[in-house]
């Protein structure tokens, strides 16, 4: 998170223990990576696409961004990982990059960072004291709604239909396209246009999305759920557990869907194991307490 250059001494294991308390938990959200900054006296401000211009104005400033991106060990082993830049280098075209698998001083060229900060549709975070909030409010004041910014977002993706130059090893073509219409259906969903976004997601998983993937924007079911796909839920979030369990949003959305198809035992059970993995998270307590 970069907290040591706000002056806070915190390692990752006192980090690890309030942002995931359950140390199987598969995925940490940027919901989560919030809250934790929160704990420590933090302000965070997230914003849901960026572009490299934002992230160098910020560094500029001194404030360091974190980004969900995609990590590489082969084509069958493939996950998302955050990263936090707080250097650039135009003349090299590079990222000074704190990056958790690399060693200390890791640059990273703009082309590979883009293709798999791409991944997540270009999310970002920055984490700052509560006396750089009009530095921040200045920074972003130009970037206009945000209603705007989905719909830039949404013609980007729909843009992005194939690669203009090498991809990382272990990225296929295929896997570049089904990432622009994953990000495609992200932008319809955050746009509430969820017939449209549905179709988007039902169509992406033909092209041979990464098996992790759905683990780390489950808010894309939101889409699914509204046009009351309720089965498609289940059976998807059901593959995505079967090898690793410990996935409390996958769990909320698969109980929110059996909740629906009049399943109460198997709702209570999901919530249930959605607490277990995050205890005290209010959309699952909500939802149980719902339904008991």
């Amino acid at each position: 998170m970069g907290l040591d250059r706000r002056g806070i001494s915190a390692d990752q294991g006192d980090i690890a223990s309030i942002i995931r308390p359950n140390s199987n938990d598969g995925h940490v959200s940027i919901v989560q990576i919030r809250s934790t900054a929160a704990e420590y006296g933090m302000e965070t401000m997230y914003i849901p696409v960026g572009d490299f211009g934002l992230v160098k104005i910020f560094v500029a400033t001194g404030l360091p961004v974190m980004m969900p991106t995609w990590h590489i060990d082969s084509p069958w082993n493939q996950m998302g990982h955050y990263r936090l830049v707080h250097g650039y280098d135009d003349e090299a075209a590079e990222f000074a990059v704190r990056d958790s698998l690399e060693p200390i001083g890791y640059r990273m060229g703009y082309r590979e960072f883009d293709l798999l900060w791409r991944v997540f549709n270009r999310r970002m975070v920055v984490v700052y004291p509560r006396k750089r909030a009009d530095d921040l409010i200045s920074i972003t004041s130009s970037s206009g709604s945000e209603v705007g910014i989905l719909e830039s977002s949404l013609k980007r993706a729909e843009s992005e239909t194939a690669p203009s130059a090498a991809l990382p090893e272990g990225m296929s073509a295929e896997n570049y396209m089904a990432y622009s219409e994953f990000n495609r259906a992200m932008a319809l969903t955050a746009l509430r246009r969820y017939d449209q976004a549905a179709e988007a997601l039902f169509s992406v998983f033909e092209y041979g999305l990464p098996w992790r993937m759905l683990w780390y924007q489950p808010e894309e079911l939101e889409s699914v759920y509204e046009v009351g796909e309720y089965q498609w839920i289940i059976d998807r979030t059901g593959r995505a557990l079967a090898p690793y369990p410990y996935l409390e949003e996958l769990w909320y959305w698969k109980g929110r869907a059996e909740a629906m198809l009049g399943h109460r035992d198997r709702a209570l059970e999901a919530y249930r194991r959605a607490l277990d993995i995050q205890p005290g998270w209010s959309a699952a307590t909500q939802a149980l307490v719902g339904i008991e």
